[in-house]
């Protein structure tokens, strides 16, 4: 009898349980349930959109190697701790994708890896990175292309690069094509170029409108803060060409607009087209050194630029206590103007010395205060201006803010002419 009273009671408990099981699945299902997990790897070609997909703060994309893939997301939503990490080879799309990982230590929002790796920018995208880390990852063993008709603004943690590298790492390849990027560094990192304690690798930009800001102690373009202030170290603005678009590049503090960071070394630096702005802040030359660094080679055949410095620096060459590196300029229009304290418009900072000055072939250098290490060699002429017509000096439109007197080293022009034949030379007329 006990058994038999044993297996009712056994028989009766699914009948109990059932009720309450089919209640429970009708209140789940009232959620809406996510298709992914928090972490998926993305392995063939496509447009992939997040929000039909299911992705919410926290999540991963990973794509893999040799993928071209769109990511489609929506202006209005704005993904937190979130991350994009690309295969080597990857051709990768944005289209109105917003991160912010501020709040996240060593979060980067977008990563590449490895060589021949693209990205395009479609409408405008957002992002944001933690402390440490890049907006947009390429590191020194990375070659990335970026070309868009959209808007990237990218923006660096605490110690990191807007574009390129993070704490103590080394920018890899970045070219720019075209588009817009917006790219501002984290404290002591480089607007587009190398993290604290980095360099800036090689920067190649050909066209689009970049505006690139550092981040206290960086070049807005090049190396990172040399955080050690040992510049042997050898934190170097590394290899930056400019063929064209519209640059503007402003240094933080103690740091150049293109070239060192503070205590830093001046690469290559290269310009033959487009139209540059550069800002060196306090301490840091518009294109060149930032605050006791070293100076390397700057080029310039070609272009508009504006190259001017705050205080202690140079337009163009040193930094306070930096020699000026050896500056050739043999096309181009140029306009140099020094910071408060320094001696020269081109030439080594304050409380530096040395450096070389060329000036031949099609250049026109206009100097704001007259002032320039002697040129080494030259084949025009220095002159005075002593007015501006219509924001006009020979020509040529004078930046805001400037007034006469100034000085300029000019190009003989040659009329050639068919009213008697032959031809005729005209110098510039004071």
């Amino acid at each position: 009898m006990a058994q038999k009273r044993n297996c009712k009671r056994l028989s009766l408990f699914p009948e109990l349980l059932l009720p309450f099981m089919l209640a429970l699945l009708l209140v789940l299902c009232a959620f809406p349930q996510r298709s992914y997990a928090a972490s998926v790897t993305i392995s063939t070609d496509g447009a992939y959109d997040l929000a039909a997909n299911g992705h919410s703060d926290g999540d991963t994309i990973s794509i893999s190697a040799g993928c071209t893939v769109s990511l489609i997301g929506n202006s209005a939503t704005t993904y937190n701790n979130f991350r994009i990490v690309c295969g080597t080879g990857v051709d990768l799309t944005l289209q109105n994708i917003n991160i912010d990982d501020a709040d996240n230590d060593d979060k980067c929002p977008l990563t590449f890896a490895g060589s021949d790796n693209s990205l395009t920018v479609s409408g405008t995208c957002s992002l944001i990175a933690g402390s440490n880390a890049p907006a947009v990852s390429a590191d020194s063993m990375t070659a990335l292309e970026i070309m868009s008709d959209g808007l990237l603004v990218a923006t660096g943690g605490y110690h990191a690069a807007g574009v390129g590298g993070g704490e103590n790492v080394n920018a890899g390849t970045i070219m720019i094509k075209g588009g817009s990027v917006d790219a501002t560094g984290g404290y002591g990192g480089a607007g587009i170029g190398g993290g604290e304690n980095g360099s800036g690798g090689t920067i190649n930009i050909y066209n689009g409108t970049v505006n690139a800001d550092g981040g206290g102690y960086a070049a807005g373009i090049g190396g990172g803060d040399n955080a050690s202030e040992d510049v042997n170290n050898n934190v170097s603005s590394g290899t930056i060409t400019i063929s064209g678009g519209t640059v503007n590049a402003s240094g933080g503090y103690y740091a150049s607009g293109i070239g060192g960071g503070s205590y830093g070394q001046v690469g290559t630096i290269t310009i033959s087209g487009g139209n540059v702005d550069a800002v060196g802040y306090d301490y840091g030359a518009g294109i060149g050194s930032g605050q006791h660094g070293i100076g390397g080679t700057i080029t310039i055949t070609g272009g508009t630029v504006n190259a001017r410095a705050f205080q202690h620096g140079t337009g163009i060459g040193g930094g306070y206590g930096s020699d000026g590196g050896t500056i050739d300029i043999s096309g181009g229009t140029v306009m140099a103007t020094k910071g408060d304290g320094a001696p020269y418009d081109i030439g080594d900072g304050e409380a530096g010395t040395g450096g070389t000055l060329h000036i031949s072939g099609k250049a026109d250098v206009f100097l704001r205060n007259n002032a320039c290490i002697t040129p080494a060699t030259t084949t025009h002429r220095h002159l005075i201006v002593n007015q501006i017509n219509d924001g006009k000096a020979y020509g040529f439109d004078m930046p805001s803010g400037w007034t006469a007197p100034f000085g300029i080293y000019i190009q003989a022009r040659t009329l050639t002419y068919n009213a008697n034949g032959g031809s005729g030379s005209i110098s510039p007329v004071t």
